[in-house]
C-alpha cells in the first residue's frame, strides 16, 4: 500500500505539470507511461496513443519510432503480442539515425525473445 501511494503521488504530480510544447507533452506522457505500465494497462495505453498521435503530428521519424516502441512495450506488458509486433513492424529503420535504429532492433529482438520463451509461433499469431 505504501508503494501504491507513492506511485499515485508521482502520477498526481505529473498530471499537474504544465506541458506547453509538444516536446514537453511527449516527455510528460513518457513519464506517465512509465508509472502506468505496471499497474494500469488502460491508462498506459491511453497515454501511449496520445503520445503516438503527438509524435505523428511532428513528422519526425525518430520521435514516431520512440512512441511506437513505447506502445509496443505497453502491449507486451498487457500480453497483446500481435499488436506489439504490428507497432514494431510498422517502424521503417532506413530513415532513422543509428541510435534509434538500434533501439528499434533491440525492441524487435526482445519481442522475438518473448515469443520464443512463451513458445509462440510468431508467424501464426501475426497472420491476419
Amino acid at each position: 500500500d505504501f508503494y501504491i501511494g507513492l506511485r499515485n503521488d508521482r502520477i498526481a504530480s505529473l498530471r499537474k505539470y504544465p506541458a506547453v510544447s509538444t516536446d514537453d507533452k511527449q516527455a510528460l506522457n513518457r513519464a506517465l507511461i512509465e508509472e502506468y505500465i505496471h499497474c494500469s494497462f488502460d491508462s498506459a495505453f491511453s497515454v501511449g496513443r496520445q503520445n503516438l498521435d503527438l509524435a505523428t503530428s511532428t513528422g519526425i521519424p525518430e520521435v514516431i519510432a520512440e512512441s511506437k516502441i513505447d506502445l509496443a512495450k505497453i502491449f507486451i506488458q498487457g500480453g497483446y503480442f500481435r499488436e506489439a509486433a504490428e507497432q514494431l513492424d510498422g517502424i521503417g529503420t532506413d530513415e532513422l539515425d543509428d541510435e534509434h535504429r538500434i533501439e528499434v532492433l533491440m525492441a524487435r529482438f526482445f519481442l522475438e525473445l518473448v515469443f520464443s520463451l512463451l513458445g509462440i509461433n510468431r508467424i501464426r499469431i501475426c497472420r491476419r
